[in-house]
């Protein structure tokens, strides 16, 4: 499994009059919007399976366990994107390097 970690996390940009802006990158938001993006082109099965792994990210609090073939998919929509900006670096490292994680089962 892998654990995907969604605590938004606070970026600079530049405001209309060029001051520096803070704000909060929401990474779930932006995981969801990349997933159904039109780079993606699902087939009815895929979308299926998608709109699965959606509902259970937008459940999840700050992070959520994926199983291999779960992060796979959010992996490939991510790998596919096209069109990330120097903010999005750190949202790009969470997913891409999502950490392994062992699950033992409950006897």
């Amino acid at each position: 499994m892998r654990k995907n970690d969604f605590t938004k996390y606070e970026v600079e940009g530049r405001g209309q009059n060029g001051e520096v802006v803070k704000a909060p990158y929401d990474v779930k938001s932006s995981l969801i919007a990349i997933m159904f993006g039109d780079h993606m082109k699902h087939g009815s099965q895929a979308l299926i399976e998608m709109a699965e792994i959606k509902e259970k990210i937008k459940a999840s609090e700050d992070s959520i366990l994926l199983e291999q073939n779960e992060y796979t998919k959010i992996l490939n929509a991510v790998d596919t994107f096209q069109g990330f900006r120097e903010i999005d670096l750190e949202f790009v490292k969470r997913i891409k390097n999502a950490p392994e994680v062992e699950v033992a089962e409950k006897k």
